[in-house]
């Protein structure tokens, strides 16, 4: 969710909004990446100081087994769905936002493992459609040997990032910045390559822009004196429904740090 808070994808968004690319249609989330083999793995005793029945959670009681645990844990169904949960709701929150709707009418989606004979169950190929009548969102999978697709930059052997589509042109959006594509000759408009993501300080500016505190004592008897804090500050991301819980958890956490580190007079 860290897409939102990035300078550059900010503005990718905003020149969208502004019908830059003219009537935005077709939103495209990749994830081209690059997975090896897992292999296979018998099951084993449970490593000491690992509390496996915790780790698994609601998913079925199963003997330890060391392809289940840490990440790869992304690859069985009953503890993942592949990489369309995993890479995939990144690229794909960055595709629904520049399209700028909420949910599909339907979706359909397809894909499989493929080559690799191996633990692994979820599907290293798939692609999903979504689609809202006058526009349509395509995820789409490729965890083995490809190339990419419009601008994206590759990182590697990996191409991750978005493609947008409209009535003047299009754009490719990625880790490394974005470009504007106009017309039938595909003219370079507005860019931003090399950009920097931002750290994580940059990140929680984005997220809660505190305006000021203030402080006020009332005595209340000899021993007691009564503390109020009044906190001012903006959330800038949206949604509510997401960020709102999370807002209300950083608030309480820095009322709480003030409270404990600024002495009463």
């Amino acid at each position: 969710m860290q897409s939102r808070s990035i300078g550059y994808k900010r503005r990718a968004i905003e020149l969208l909004r502004d019908g830059a690319i003219g009537k935005v249609y077709y939103a495209k989330g990749l994830c081209f990446k690059r997975r090896p083999s897992i292999g296979h793995a018998d099951d084993e005793p449970t490593p000491p100081g690992l509390n496996w029945d915790i780790f698994l959670g609601p998913a079925p009681k199963r003997p330890y087994n060391l392809l289940r645990f840490k990440y790869n844990w992304h690859w069985f169904w009953d503890t993942g769905n592949g990489d369309i949960g995993n890479q995939g709701i990144h690229e794909m929150d960055v595709a629904r936002w520049g399209l700028g709707r909420g949910l599909p009418k339907s979706v359909v989606s397809t894909g499989g493992k493929y080559v690799y004979e191996d633990d692994q169950e979820t599907p290293n190929t798939q692609i999903a459609t979504f689609d809202y009548g006058d526009a349509e969102l395509v995820f789409e999978v490729r965890g083995l040997n490809t190339g990419g697709e419009a601008s994206i930059a590759a990182g590697g052997a990996n191409f991750v990032g978005n493609i947008f589509l409209g009535s003047k042109g299009y754009m490719s959006l990625d880790h490394q910045g974005f470009q504007i594509y106009l017309g039938d000759k595909r003219e370079p408009g507005e860019g931003s390559k090399g950009a920097d993501k931002g750290d994580t300080k940059s990140h929680m500016t984005n997220f809660l822009d505190w305006r000021e505190s203030i402080v006020a004592w009332e005595p209340i008897d000899a021993q007691t004196t009564k503390v109020m804090w009044t906190l001012n500050y903006r959330r800038g991301l949206d949604p509510a429904w997401y960020f709102g819980p999370m807002e209300r958890y950083a608030v309480r956490l820095a009322a709480g740090y003030l409270i404990e580190t600024v002495a009463t007079p």
